[in-house]
């Protein structure tokens, strides 16, 4: 399996809260011994200069939460923080898609015109019944900036690597 983390100025003009370099560093120390696993720094180097970097220019195959999806196609969201590329990007890929945050996903595809569009056996592979993604970056993200100590919820190498380096921490 190959992680291509995404590069810290995304071409939507979000910027990512930890740099490239911490969070390749990480990456690096989460997969490190396990040889099914491969890291890419195809998007931090070859596309991030390139001004307008898009999940669909790096994308083969896509692992994400639930939440993710539900942006995807979400009228709500305005305008200028639509996926670029959406309609493509769905065509063209497949994902793996963890229950995330109590979103109930076949409810989330079956609202979605364009989910529904792509909805086959193949495209969207839904993980929601024995494993959960309730711990993802953002909660680990929220609870050092809180003052707690998640070290139980990534290897030892990545939590003394965030300590170290103060990864998170609001100061």
């Amino acid at each position: 399996m190959e992680f291509v983390p995404c590069c810290q100025y995304r071409g939507d003009g979000k910027v990512t809260k930890t740099s490239d370099k911490h969070r390749w560093n990480m990456l690096q120390l989460a997969i490190r011994n396990n040889t099914l696993f491969r890291a890419d720094d195809y998007d931090m180097k070859e596309r991030a200069g390139i001004g307008k970097q898009y999940t669909y220019f790096t994308m083969e195959y896509f692992i994400m939460g639930a939440d993710l999806l539900a942006d995807i196609d979400n009228p709500e969201m305005p305008i200028h923080r639509h996926w670029k590329y959406r309609e493509e990007l769905i065509r063209e890929n497949k994902f793996v898609i963890m229950s995330h945050g109590g979103i109930d996903m076949p409810k989330v595809i079956s609202k979605s015109l364009l989910l529904r569009k792509y909805h086959d056996v193949t495209r969207f592979h839904l993980v929601d019944k024995g494993i959960a993604m309730e711990v993802g970056s953002k909660y680990i993200r929220d609870e050092i900036g809180m003052g707690r100590y998640p070290r139980y919820l990534m290897r030892d190498e990545v939590y003394d690597y965030i300590m170290k380096h103060r990864v998170y921490s609001k100061e």
